[in-house]
C-alpha cells in the first residue's frame, strides 16, 4: 500500500514491521489508529484509507505504559529526519493527545495483527552511480528504489489502459 503524508514522512516507516490496527470513528471519518515500531520506538499513528493508500494524518510517541502493552500483545502473537533521541526522552506529559487518543485496554482488545507486506529478496545489478545516488540520501534507499520502481510501474500501467 502507498502513502500519503505531510510532517510525517517518517511515520510510514512504522509499517515496516508489525502493526496493531484498529478502526475508529473520529471527527466525522472512519480513520485507523496503529501502534509499531520505528528505530526501536512504539510510535502510535492515525491515518485514512485513500484508494489504495494510507493517508497519514497524525503520529506521537507511544507514552510510557503503551509501549509495555505493545510488547506484551506482540508476545501473545508470537511475534530521516526524525529527532529519536528527542522522542525517547520525552515525557508523558509533553505528549499531545488531542488527534490520537491514549491506548487503552478497548484498544487492545479489538485490534488486528497486521503483517508487512512480503518483500521478494533478489540480487539486481544497477549503474554504480544510480546507487550512489539513492544512497547519498540517506538510509532507506532500498526502500526509494522500491518507490521509484514501483512509481514507474504504475505510470505504465496507467498509460497503457
Amino acid at each position: 500500500m502507498l502513502f500519503e503524508w505531510d510532517d510525517f514522512q517518517d511515520a510510514k516507516r512504522v509499517f515496516d514491521g508489525v502493526v496493531f490496527e484498529r478502526e475508529e470513528r473520529r471527527h466525522g471519518e472512519d480513520r485507523m489508529l496503529a501502534v509499531g515500531l520505528m528505530e526501536g520506538i512504539e510510535i502510535v499513528v492515525v491515518y485514512v484509507i485513500r484508494g489504495a493508500r494510507r493517508r497519514i494524518i497524525s503520529a506521537r510517541r507511544a507514552n510510557r505504559n503503551e509501549p509495555q502493552d505493545y510488547q506484551n500483545h506482540l508476545r501473545d502473537a508470537d511475534e530521516g529526519q526524525t529527532d529519536f533521541k528527542r522522542l525517547r526522552e520525552m515525557r508523558d506529559e509533553d505528549i499531545d493527545y488531542s488527534d490520537i487518543p491514549k491506548l487503552d485496554e478497548s484498544f487492545w482488545k479489538t485490534v488486528t495483527l497486521t503483517m508487512p507486506e512480503a518483500k521478494d529478496r533478489l540480487t539486481i545489478r544497477l549503474d554504480h552511480d544510480v546507487v550512489e545516488w539513492f544512497k547519498k540520501h540517506g538510509r532507506g534507499y532500498q526502500t526509494r528504489i522500491n518507490a521509484t520502481l514501483r512509481a514507474f510501474m504504475k505510470a505504465q500501467s496507467d498509460v497503457r489502459r
